[in-house]
Order: C-alpha cells, then sequence, then structure tokens
C-alpha cells in the first residue's frame, strides 16, 4: 500500500513537469546549444539565442532575447529587446523596441525599430525606421534609413539615403 502511493505521487510529478508544446506561446524550444530554433507561434526569450531558419514565419518574442538571426524569408517577427539583429533573409519585417547592434543583409528587409545601438544596412532596398540610432553604418545599396535622431553615419554602398 505504501508503495503504491510513493507510485502515484511520483506519477504526478512528472505529470506536472511537462514541457509546454513546442511552438506555443512561452514556450523554450531549445537546441543543444541552448538557442530557440523556428518556434511555430511564439516563445519566451528569456535571454537565450533565436533562430529562424524557415519562410513564412509570423513570429512575436516575449522578454529580452540574445542574438536574433533570420535566414528565413517572407516573414514578421515582433520582440520586445535583443542584444543583436542579424537579418539575413528576403522581405522579413521586424518591430522592436530596443537592439543594441541590426545588420541586415538580405533584400527589401523593413525595420521599425525604438532605440538602436549600431546599426548595418547592408544587402539593397531595405528601409530601417527608428526613433535613435547612435552608429549607422550603409554598406549595401539602395537603402533608406527614416530616423528621428542619429549619431554617426558611415556610407560604403551607393543610392542609401538618410531621411
Amino acid at each position: 500500500m505504501h508503495r503504491i502511493a510513493l507510485l502515484a505521487l511520483f506519477a504526478s510529478t512528472l505529470t506536472g513537469c511537462q514541457e509546454a508544446a513546442p511552438g506555443s506561446a512561452g514556450a523554450v524550444v531549445e537546441t543543444a546549444g541552448g538557442a530557440i530554433v523556428d518556434p511555430a507561434s511564439g516563445a519566451s526569450c528569456a535571454g537565450h539565442d533565436v533562430r529562424l531558419t524557415h519562410d513564412d514565419f509570423r513570429l512575436v518574442l516575449e522578454g529580452d532575447c540574445g542574438e536574433i538571426t533570420v535566414t528565413g524569408s517572407n516573414g514578421s517577427l515582433n520582440v520586445t529587446h535583443a542584444r543583436s539583429l542579424q537579418v539575413a533573409g528576403d522581405r522579413v519585417t521586424v518591430i522592436n523596441e530596443r537592439v543594441d547592434t541590426a545588420l541586415v543583409t538580405g533584400r527589401n528587409v523593413t525595420l521599425n525599430l525604438t532605440q538602436v545601438g549600431q546599426a548595418e544596412l547592408g544587402g539593397s532596398d531595405n528601409l530601417l525606421m527608428a526613433r535613435q540610432v547612435d552608429k549607422l553604418r550603409f554598406t549595401g545599396n539602395d537603402n533608406t534609413a527614416n530616423v528621428n535622431n542619429v549619431g554617426a553615419v558611415e556610407d560604403s554602398g551607393r543610392g542609401n539615403k538618410v531621411l
């Protein structure tokens, strides 16, 4: 009888420890390296890095994220804070309140960011909108930055403009 009660307690403890389904809001889907990879609809970053490799994504990331790397195309991402953001995919839109560094190498990327430490627009036909960018660097062509307050600007590409 004592053994049955102990087994029942053990089983209920294991049931309470199940992870959230991958891709569900608040789920943390980790790889061996500790990064969140391709969550289906949303996740809580909890300081983790995030990699988005699939095309046609619509994603909301909650909390503070580490490095976000986007290689997928045709998607949108809404994230509060990231240490860094790298977008290599094409036709991607990112909405973000604060990012320390942003690098775009894709094409037709729109970044709607509030505050950015350093931003680099490579690739072509990209748009950066922000209230504050401390340092802006253009390395691609035909990119546009619409920034309320911008610090240093470097341009090694062609056809780039700051509005």
